[in-house]
Order: C-alpha cells, then structure tokens, then sequence
C-alpha cells in the first residue's frame, strides 16, 4: 500500500517546525493546497469588499469550496449576495480551481525563467496525470492557452448578444462570468432561475453548452484536434471521447425530452423549440457542470435518475469535468459487451484493450470474467430507470 507520507506524521510535524518542509506525496500535496486555496477564498469573502448582504464564515466556506471544486452548489445567491469584488473573487476560484494551480505555478517559472524542481515536477505528472516530466511545461502552456482562447471567443459573443438587452459594462461582466463558469464545468451563475430563462435562446444556449463541452473534452483532445486537424490523423483516445460525447449527449437529450415532454411543470407548457433547448441544456449542464434550465423538484424520477446517472459519468481525463470520466465508462461497456459475448479480449475500435486499459493490437488472451462480479451493479442502473418510468 502506497505511503502518502515519507515518515511518521508526528516526525514530518517535527520536521516542519525545524525546517519549515514538509515531506508528503503529491496527492496530499494536491490536496493540501486545494483547502488552503479554498481557506484563503474564505477569508476574502468574508472581507466587507465583498459582501453585499451579511454572509455566515459556514457560507463562506461553502462557497470557497464549491468554486475551487467546480462543484456548482451554492447556500447563497452570488448575484445578491455578494459585490462586485465578491462575485471576481468567486470567479478567481473557480478559474483556479478549474484549470488547476499547478497549471498557474508551472507557468509562473517558465514566465520568470526558473527551472521547475524535482518535487514540483512529481507534483505536476500528478495533477495532469502524465508520465513524462517533459511535457510537463508544454501540458500546462497548452492548458492555459486553450482556456483563454475558448473563454475569450465566448466572452465576445456572449457580450455582444446581451448588449442589445444590457448596457455595454453589465453585458460584457456577465459574459465573463458565465463564460468561465462554464467552461470550467462550475455550474455558478448570477441568475436566479439558472439558465431557464434562456431556453428559448438559442445563442446563449449553444455558446454556454458549448463551453462546457469543451471543458469536459479534456485539454489533450483539444490540443490533438488543434494539431491534426483530420479524422483519421486524431489520436485514438480523441476519437473515442469526440464519438462518445456525441452519443452520450444526443441519447441522453432524447431520451430526457421523451419523459418529460408530457410534464407541464417542465416542458410541455414550452413550444416545441424551446422544449428541445431546454432538454440540451439540462442533460448537457449535468453531465459535467451545474447549470439548470428548470426546476429538478419538478421533473419525474426518472428523469432526476437519468441526470445522476450522467453526473456519475462526467467529462473526459485532463479536463475541468469530474465524474469517473467519459473514457472509463466507455471501456466498461466494452468489458461488459466481451463478457456477455464470452469473448476473451475487449475490443473497442478495432483495438484491444489491455488490462491497464491501454488500446493496442491483437495479442494477450486477457480473462474478462472479473466482468460479470459487477454485471448486476452495471444493470441496476437500467433497471432502475425503467422501473421509474413505469411509476411516471
């Protein structure tokens, strides 16, 4: 079993106080460095800057934690709640939080000409789960670089269509606030009903949803695509992750609208139009961030089951999204598929997938049947779906 510290932890304390070091493994480096971004976040939105109504240090905190984690759940309206400071300091996390510090600090040496030192450099491979400490600068430029680009292109957009409605300032801060909380899959808005007033908008839906697509891509699908540029150039993982959000996507909005097309607390009450921007928006938000387009008290079971299920599935690796990752799911439904077929391999894409989950060609005769342990855990989800929508 891994160590996640080097020595005792009454030891490493010791070590601390004598010389200020603290000798731990990158995933408690990571995630020290998460709670003290997220204290830090506390205690500036604690600061009377940056409240425009009293807020307790509970909902302080919360509110840290859920921007630095991109989580989208909030115990106050941030629209009223806070100021404008307030509302910038949020979004600093949630940016932060979004495309990761480490990503900051790597791009801070390389800007200021320092050389990036071994601990850092470990620290990095695990925060973009790479392996090769080379590309470690060009992950974390390629990281930084797409995240301007898309944010800023949305930010354009967004600005000038809510400019017919809003003056210039007002249009343009909420373009950027909702530009970065989208791509950054953080669901955080300063609307008070969520995206439900924009289902009849198809630019502010697509612009937004499209933000949070591409945030749960993951930055190596985008670099690929950048770099290639052709289908049968991509990388294979990009291919998988283009094809499976597709589909995902669009099974996920069809069989969302079939249920809740009847539900006039939802969207049988909207034109047909309307029905289907709300219907994207909403299955688009769940998978990877936390947007809404009506109320979820509202829908029917199934329906809030069918969103769960995406929200347990997420976005793709090296991405803003959580989840278990888009790629994991897909290679557990091929798993599934080579046991029920008795096949020895899993085969996916005309490739092989080997035990550690890497495609290659033909070879190993890799036993699938630790498979069929879970096949029952796999097949409740379905059968839970189908059993709610007899109720509804």
């Amino acid at each position: 079993m891994p160590r996640l510290f080097t020595v005792h932890p009454l030891q490493a304390y010791r070590r601390v106080r004598r010389t200020g070091q603290l000798h731990a493994s990158p995933p408690v480096v990571l995630a020290g460095s998460f709670f003290i971004l997220t204290l830090l976040g506390m205690l500036l939105l604690l600061l009377p800057a940056a409240q425009a109504q009293p807020i307790s240090i509970f909902q302080a905190l919360f509110t840290a934690a859920s921007a630095v984690t991109v989580t989208g759940l909030m115990v106050i309206d941030p629209a009223q709640a806070l100021t404008p400071f307030g509302q910038g300091i949020l979004l600093a996390l949630v940016q932060i939080g979004g495309i990761g510090f480490v990503t900051f600090a790597i791009i801070a040496s390389v800007t200021l000409g320092k050389r990036v030192s071994l601990k850092y450099q470990a620290l990095a491979l695990e925060a973009f789960n790479q392996t090769s400490v080379a590309r470690i600068r060009q992950t974390a430029l390629t990281v930084l670089k797409f995240s301007l680009i898309i944010e800023g292109v949305a930010i354009v957009i967004l600005t000038l269509w809510w400019w017919r409605h809003n003056n210039l300032h007002d249009a343009f801060l909420m373009a950027v606030f909702h530009a970065i909380s989208a791509f950054n899959n953080a669901g955080i808005t300063l609307f008070s009903d969520s995206l439900s007033g924009f289902v009849g908008d198809p630019v502010t839906t697509f612009v937004l949803t499209g933000c949070i697509i591409l945030g749960g891509l993951g930055f190596s699908v985008l670099a690929d695509i950048y770099h290639k540029r052709a289908w049968k150039t991509l990388a294979y993982y990009t291919r998988l992750m283009l094809i499976g959000t597709l589909v995902l996507n669009l099974c996920a909005l069809t069989l969302f609208w079939l249920i809740e097309s009847r539900n006039p607390a939802t969207l049988a009450h909207l034109p047909l139009p309307s029905q289907g921007l709300a219907s994207w928006i909403q299955v688009v938000a769940a998978r990877t961030a936390g947007f809404a387009a009506m109320d979820v008290d509202l829908m029917h079971d199934s329906s809030r089951f069918l969103l769960v299920a995406l929200m347990f599935i997420g976005g793709g690796s090296l991405s803003t999204a959580s989840g278990i990752k888009l790629g994991t799911f897909i290679i557990l439904l091929a798993v599934m598929r080579a046991y029920i077929l008795q096949r020895k391999e899993v085969v996916l894409m005309n490739r092989t997938i080997t035990p550690r989950g890497h495609p290659q060609g033909p070879g190993p005769d890799d036993d699938v049947r630790p498979a069929g342990v879970h096949w029952h855990f796999y097949c409740q989800p379905v059968r839970t779906v189908a059993i709610s929508l007899g109720h509804d």
